[in-house]
């Protein structure tokens, strides 16, 4: 039984591991497992997906054609960069700089894995579909935020980001919900 409990959990772990990383693709056709740290005027930093805790690395924005984002966003790099509208602009900005309030997080995660998945559907399907508050959405660019496109494509991504953070803290805590029966089967099935 426990080797069953702990071969479920391997695989829960490395499925929901398996989405939190950003795809550099050069132009030479090399794809880099990555986390992207920083996007300068010149350059990309970013530390290798199998070594987060390792050296930072640096790409020449020459070198690169596309960075796709494990929240879905990508950034294209051409020498001749076509401008983007302003709705683009705020979704990019978006996908850097917004953030979801670990409160909003943890109450998914606690009730899902502590209570049941139902109970834990129900405050996921509430706290995705709540009205984000201005203080949450983390404007960078203060001048744009009063052009109605870039505000609505901020707004359109921070929703995605909500959304798919909250449903990644849903299955995160079903996964701890079903170790926790599987452990209480086990247990009981041991005293028997």
């Amino acid at each position: 039984m426990k080797k069953i409990f702990f071969t479920a959990w391997a695989l829960f772990c490395m499925s929901i591991l398996s989405f939190g990383q950003d795809l550099i693709t050069k132009k030479n056709g090399e794809d880099i497992k990555a986390k992207v740290t920083e996007v300068t005027l010149s350059e990309i930093k970013y530390k290798k997906f199998e070594n987060l805790d390792g050296p930072i690395y640096t790409l020449l924005h020459k070198d690169v054609l596309i960075i796709r984002y494990e929240n879905g966003s990508k950034d294209l790099f051409t020498q001749d960069a076509p401008s983007i509208s302003n709705f683009e602009q705020g979704q990019l900005d978006a996908s850097k700089f917004y953030y979801v309030p670990k409160s909003d997080e943890s109450l998914v995660l606690t009730t899902t894995s502590l209570l049941t998945p139902l109970v834990g559907g129900i405050a996921a399907a509430i706290e995705s579909n709540k009205e984000i508050k201005d203080e949450n959405l983390n404007y960078l660019n203060k001048t744009l935020i009063n052009n109605t496109e870039y505000k609505n494509g901020y707004k359109q991504m921070a929703i995605k980001i909500r959304k798919k953070k909250i449903l990644n803290k849903f299955l995160l805590g079903t996964g701890f919900n079903l170790a926790i029966v599987l452990f209480l089967i086990g247990q009981s099935s041991a005293g028997n």
